[in-house]
């Protein structure tokens, strides 16, 4: 079943190019140069998610955030806890810093602030990231673990949104799916 576009969902459609990938909007990652853990970015119309950006984005920006600012720190990330606060799109800025910086685990709290329908800036996505050096020993005997299912190869997979109407003609799939080859494995599709 078709739903009727918007007129900004329509003009949103119409102007984006296939080709914009998160390394593009990783790219346009600028510092604001008012101190250390500020970065400016601009989220492309074509990773919207209704009125808002797709949440994965927004947590992938905060990380980003937070990764340039412990540009030092070689621990790998090892847990993350998101909120999505509010709406965020357009020209953003990042808002990162340290909780705590240890020799074994570093905590960063990252925010994406967006303007408001009021015009005012907003956080709309925080995010709390845990960086940690590797152990020497899991505690956790990963023979007592349940075996993984047996699915088929890529090649072997439907994509998921085959079937829809393509973009432009409907607001299903959502728009940012453009961006993400999408398979289905087992089950039936959303």
């Amino acid at each position: 079943m078709a739903v009727a576009m918007t007129a900004a969902a329509a003009a949103a459609r119409a102007v984006i190019s296939p080709a914009a990938p998160l390394a593009r909007l990783l790219a346009s990652f600028e510092s604001r140069g008012c101190s250390s853990g500020s970065y400016r970015a601009t989220i492309d119309p074509s990773w919207m998610q209704g009125q808002t950006t797709y949440g994965g984005l927004s947590a992938a920006l905060c990380l980003e955030g937070a990764r340039r600012l412990m540009s030092d720190d070689a621990h790998p990330l090892r847990s993350a806890t998101v909120c999505f606060v509010g709406a965020a799109g357009g020209p953003v800025d990042i808002e990162a810093s340290v909780l705590r910086r240890g020799k074994a685990t570093s905590f960063v709290n990252s925010a994406l602030m967006s303007k408001t329908k009021a015009g005012d800036m907003a956080c709309a996505t925080s995010c709390t990231f845990l960086f940690g050096a590797a152990r020497p020993k899991s505690s956790i005997d990963a023979r007592l673990l349940p075996p993984l299912p047996s699915l088929p190869g890529p090649s072997e997979c439907e994509p998921i949104f085959h079937g829809f109407p393509p973009l432009g003609e409907a607001l299903y799939p959502p728009l940012f799916t453009q961006h993400f080859e999408a398979l289905l494995a087992a089950g039936a599709p959303p």
